[in-house]
């Protein structure tokens, strides 16, 4: 159903208003002044320096030392909102994205129409396929998360953007509560919305676990919030909002997919190895073979990069057997998002962590072998990638793979959509009960490699 509709409110009072709804010592806080009451940056570092103290001397158990922060003070900039103001102070550390160091973070000060102040803390963190595709854009064509954390780093609520456009929220993943069905208070819809568990790894270093609601949407709200002044621009190459942070990590290469430094082939070539088995009596098998960016997780981008699909190809016949193991990558790294393919073997060392295996007859072994020999000459990480190949070769011989269609970086207006992927085909197989799935993974088999065709 149709969701309200928020005009004229900048993000940080959309999060300030989502934040205001954690637990314990901000239970149903006052909204923002109305007073106008301007809060000076001596007023705030006071008050931080306060906090610090009670926070210390309360025992709490917190490991985070808010000594290591050292707010950037003389970096501080003042904003106006609809009333008063507010301060944004870098604050040192950056978090990590399947480990690559990205984005930065702020402390945000305000006031309370009770006169007291309060802060928050802003971790941005882009989406690592848009540091890939070499995107270096300001925050209003940012696509990525803004998450927000109290002063001892407990994370409070968030928000995903898509080329500057609020796309969905982000909350504490509540205990015991898994993918529930809830719509969105940040855009206009027409559909509903569905929260999805999610991770990274702060500034700090831990690993959190959060939730994440993506929404397919019809109609946007003419006037969506927008970010403050004062956030600048996404690091990429460089430090960025936290001045003196070392060189954040450059983006990983969108060529290092498991398994591409293996021989590149002439498909074609292989395939004929095929032919010196006669199909009379023969046995012939398909196997897909999924390495998971995250594996067991729904996640795009994990420890194997992007994760990778390759297939394999078996036809035996009494003591006669031969097995081709190919995969489908972009030919040069800028060629990941757009441009030239190649064939690359992947038997005897590609690490996969689930497989599916099907029985056919030689017909539809045929058709399979016949568009593998002559794959597709364009790769795009989005468009048509080693799983869209490998799902196509399979339709071709009649096998219809579960499902691969997974969501790539944040989804909504100007996001990506659902794509086929590794991290959507290894969840889908991993839930098949079948004879024919493996789901302890294993090295893939050997090669034999090109040969020529029967006499």
């Amino acid at each position: 159903m149709p969701m309200k509709k928020i005009t004229s409110i900048t993000l940080f009072l959309l999060l300030v208003n989502v934040a205001c709804r954690k637990e314990n010592a901000l239970d149903n806080p006052a909204p923002a002044s109305s007073r106008g009451d301007t809060l000076t940056l001596n007023s705030a570092k006071q008050w931080y320096q306060n906090a610090e103290r009670k926070i210390r001397s309360s025992g709490n158990t917190s490991s985070i030392d808010h000594g290591k922060w050292d707010p950037e003070w003389i970096k501080a900039s003042s904003h106006q909102k609809a009333s008063g103001n507010y301060w944004l102070i870098p604050l040192k550390g950056q978090a990590k994205m399947s480990g690559y160091r990205a984005g930065y973070r702020k402390l945000a000060f305000y006031r309370l129409a009770s006169g007291e102040i309060s802060a928050y803390i802003f971790e941005i963190v882009p989406d690592l396929l848009s540091l890939q595709k070499g995107e270096h854009a300001g925050l209003d064509h940012f696509t990525g998360r803004v998450f927000v954390y109290d002063l001892d780093y407990h994370l409070i609520s968030g928000i995903v953007l898509a080329n500057g456009k609020a796309t969905g929220e982000i909350r504490r993943t509540p205990k015991g509560t898994k993918n529930n069905s809830l719509t969105t208070n940040l855009v206009r819809v027409i559909e509903t919305c569905t929260w999805y568990q999610s991770s990274y790894t702060n500034a700090e270093g831990e690993l959190v676990i959060y939730s994440e609601k993506i929404c397919s949407y019809t109609t946007v709200q003419d006037n969506p919030p927008s970010l403050p002044d004062g956030f600048g621009s996404v690091p990429v190459t460089g430090g960025g909002g936290g001045g003196n942070l070392p060189p954040a990590t450059p983006p990983p290469p969108t060529s290092n997919l498991p398994g591409e430094k293996g021989t590149k082939v002439k498909p074609n070539e292989l395939m004929n190895c095929f032919d010196n088995i006669p199909d009379a009596g023969a046995t012939m098998k398909v196997t897909v073979y999924v390495q998971e960016p995250f594996p067991g997780t729904e996640f795009n981008i994990g420890p194997n990069s992007v994760g990778h699909t390759a297939i394999g190809l078996t036809k035996s016949n009494g003591s006669s057997s031969v097995t081709q193991v190919l995969g489908y990558y972009p030919s040069t790294t800028r060629a990941a998002f757009g441009g030239s393919s190649k064939i690359v073997n992947n038997g005897g060392d590609l690490n996969f962590d689930v497989s599916i295996t099907y029985t056919i007859n030689a017909a539809s072994f045929k058709k399979i072998m016949n568009y593998i020999a002559n794959p597709p000459s364009t790769y795009d990480m989005l468009k048509f990638n080693c799983t869209t190949f490998v799902d196509i070769a399979c339709l071709k011989g009649g096998i219809d793979l579960p499902s691969s269609f997974n969501f790539v970086g944040p989804s909504g207006p100007g996001g990506s959509p659902m794509v086929m992927c590794p991290a959507g085909l290894g969840k889908s197989i991993r839930e098949q009960n079948t004879n024919n799935v493996n789901k302890k993974g294993g090295t893939t088999p050997n090669s034999n490699g090109p040969c020529n065709k029967a006499a």
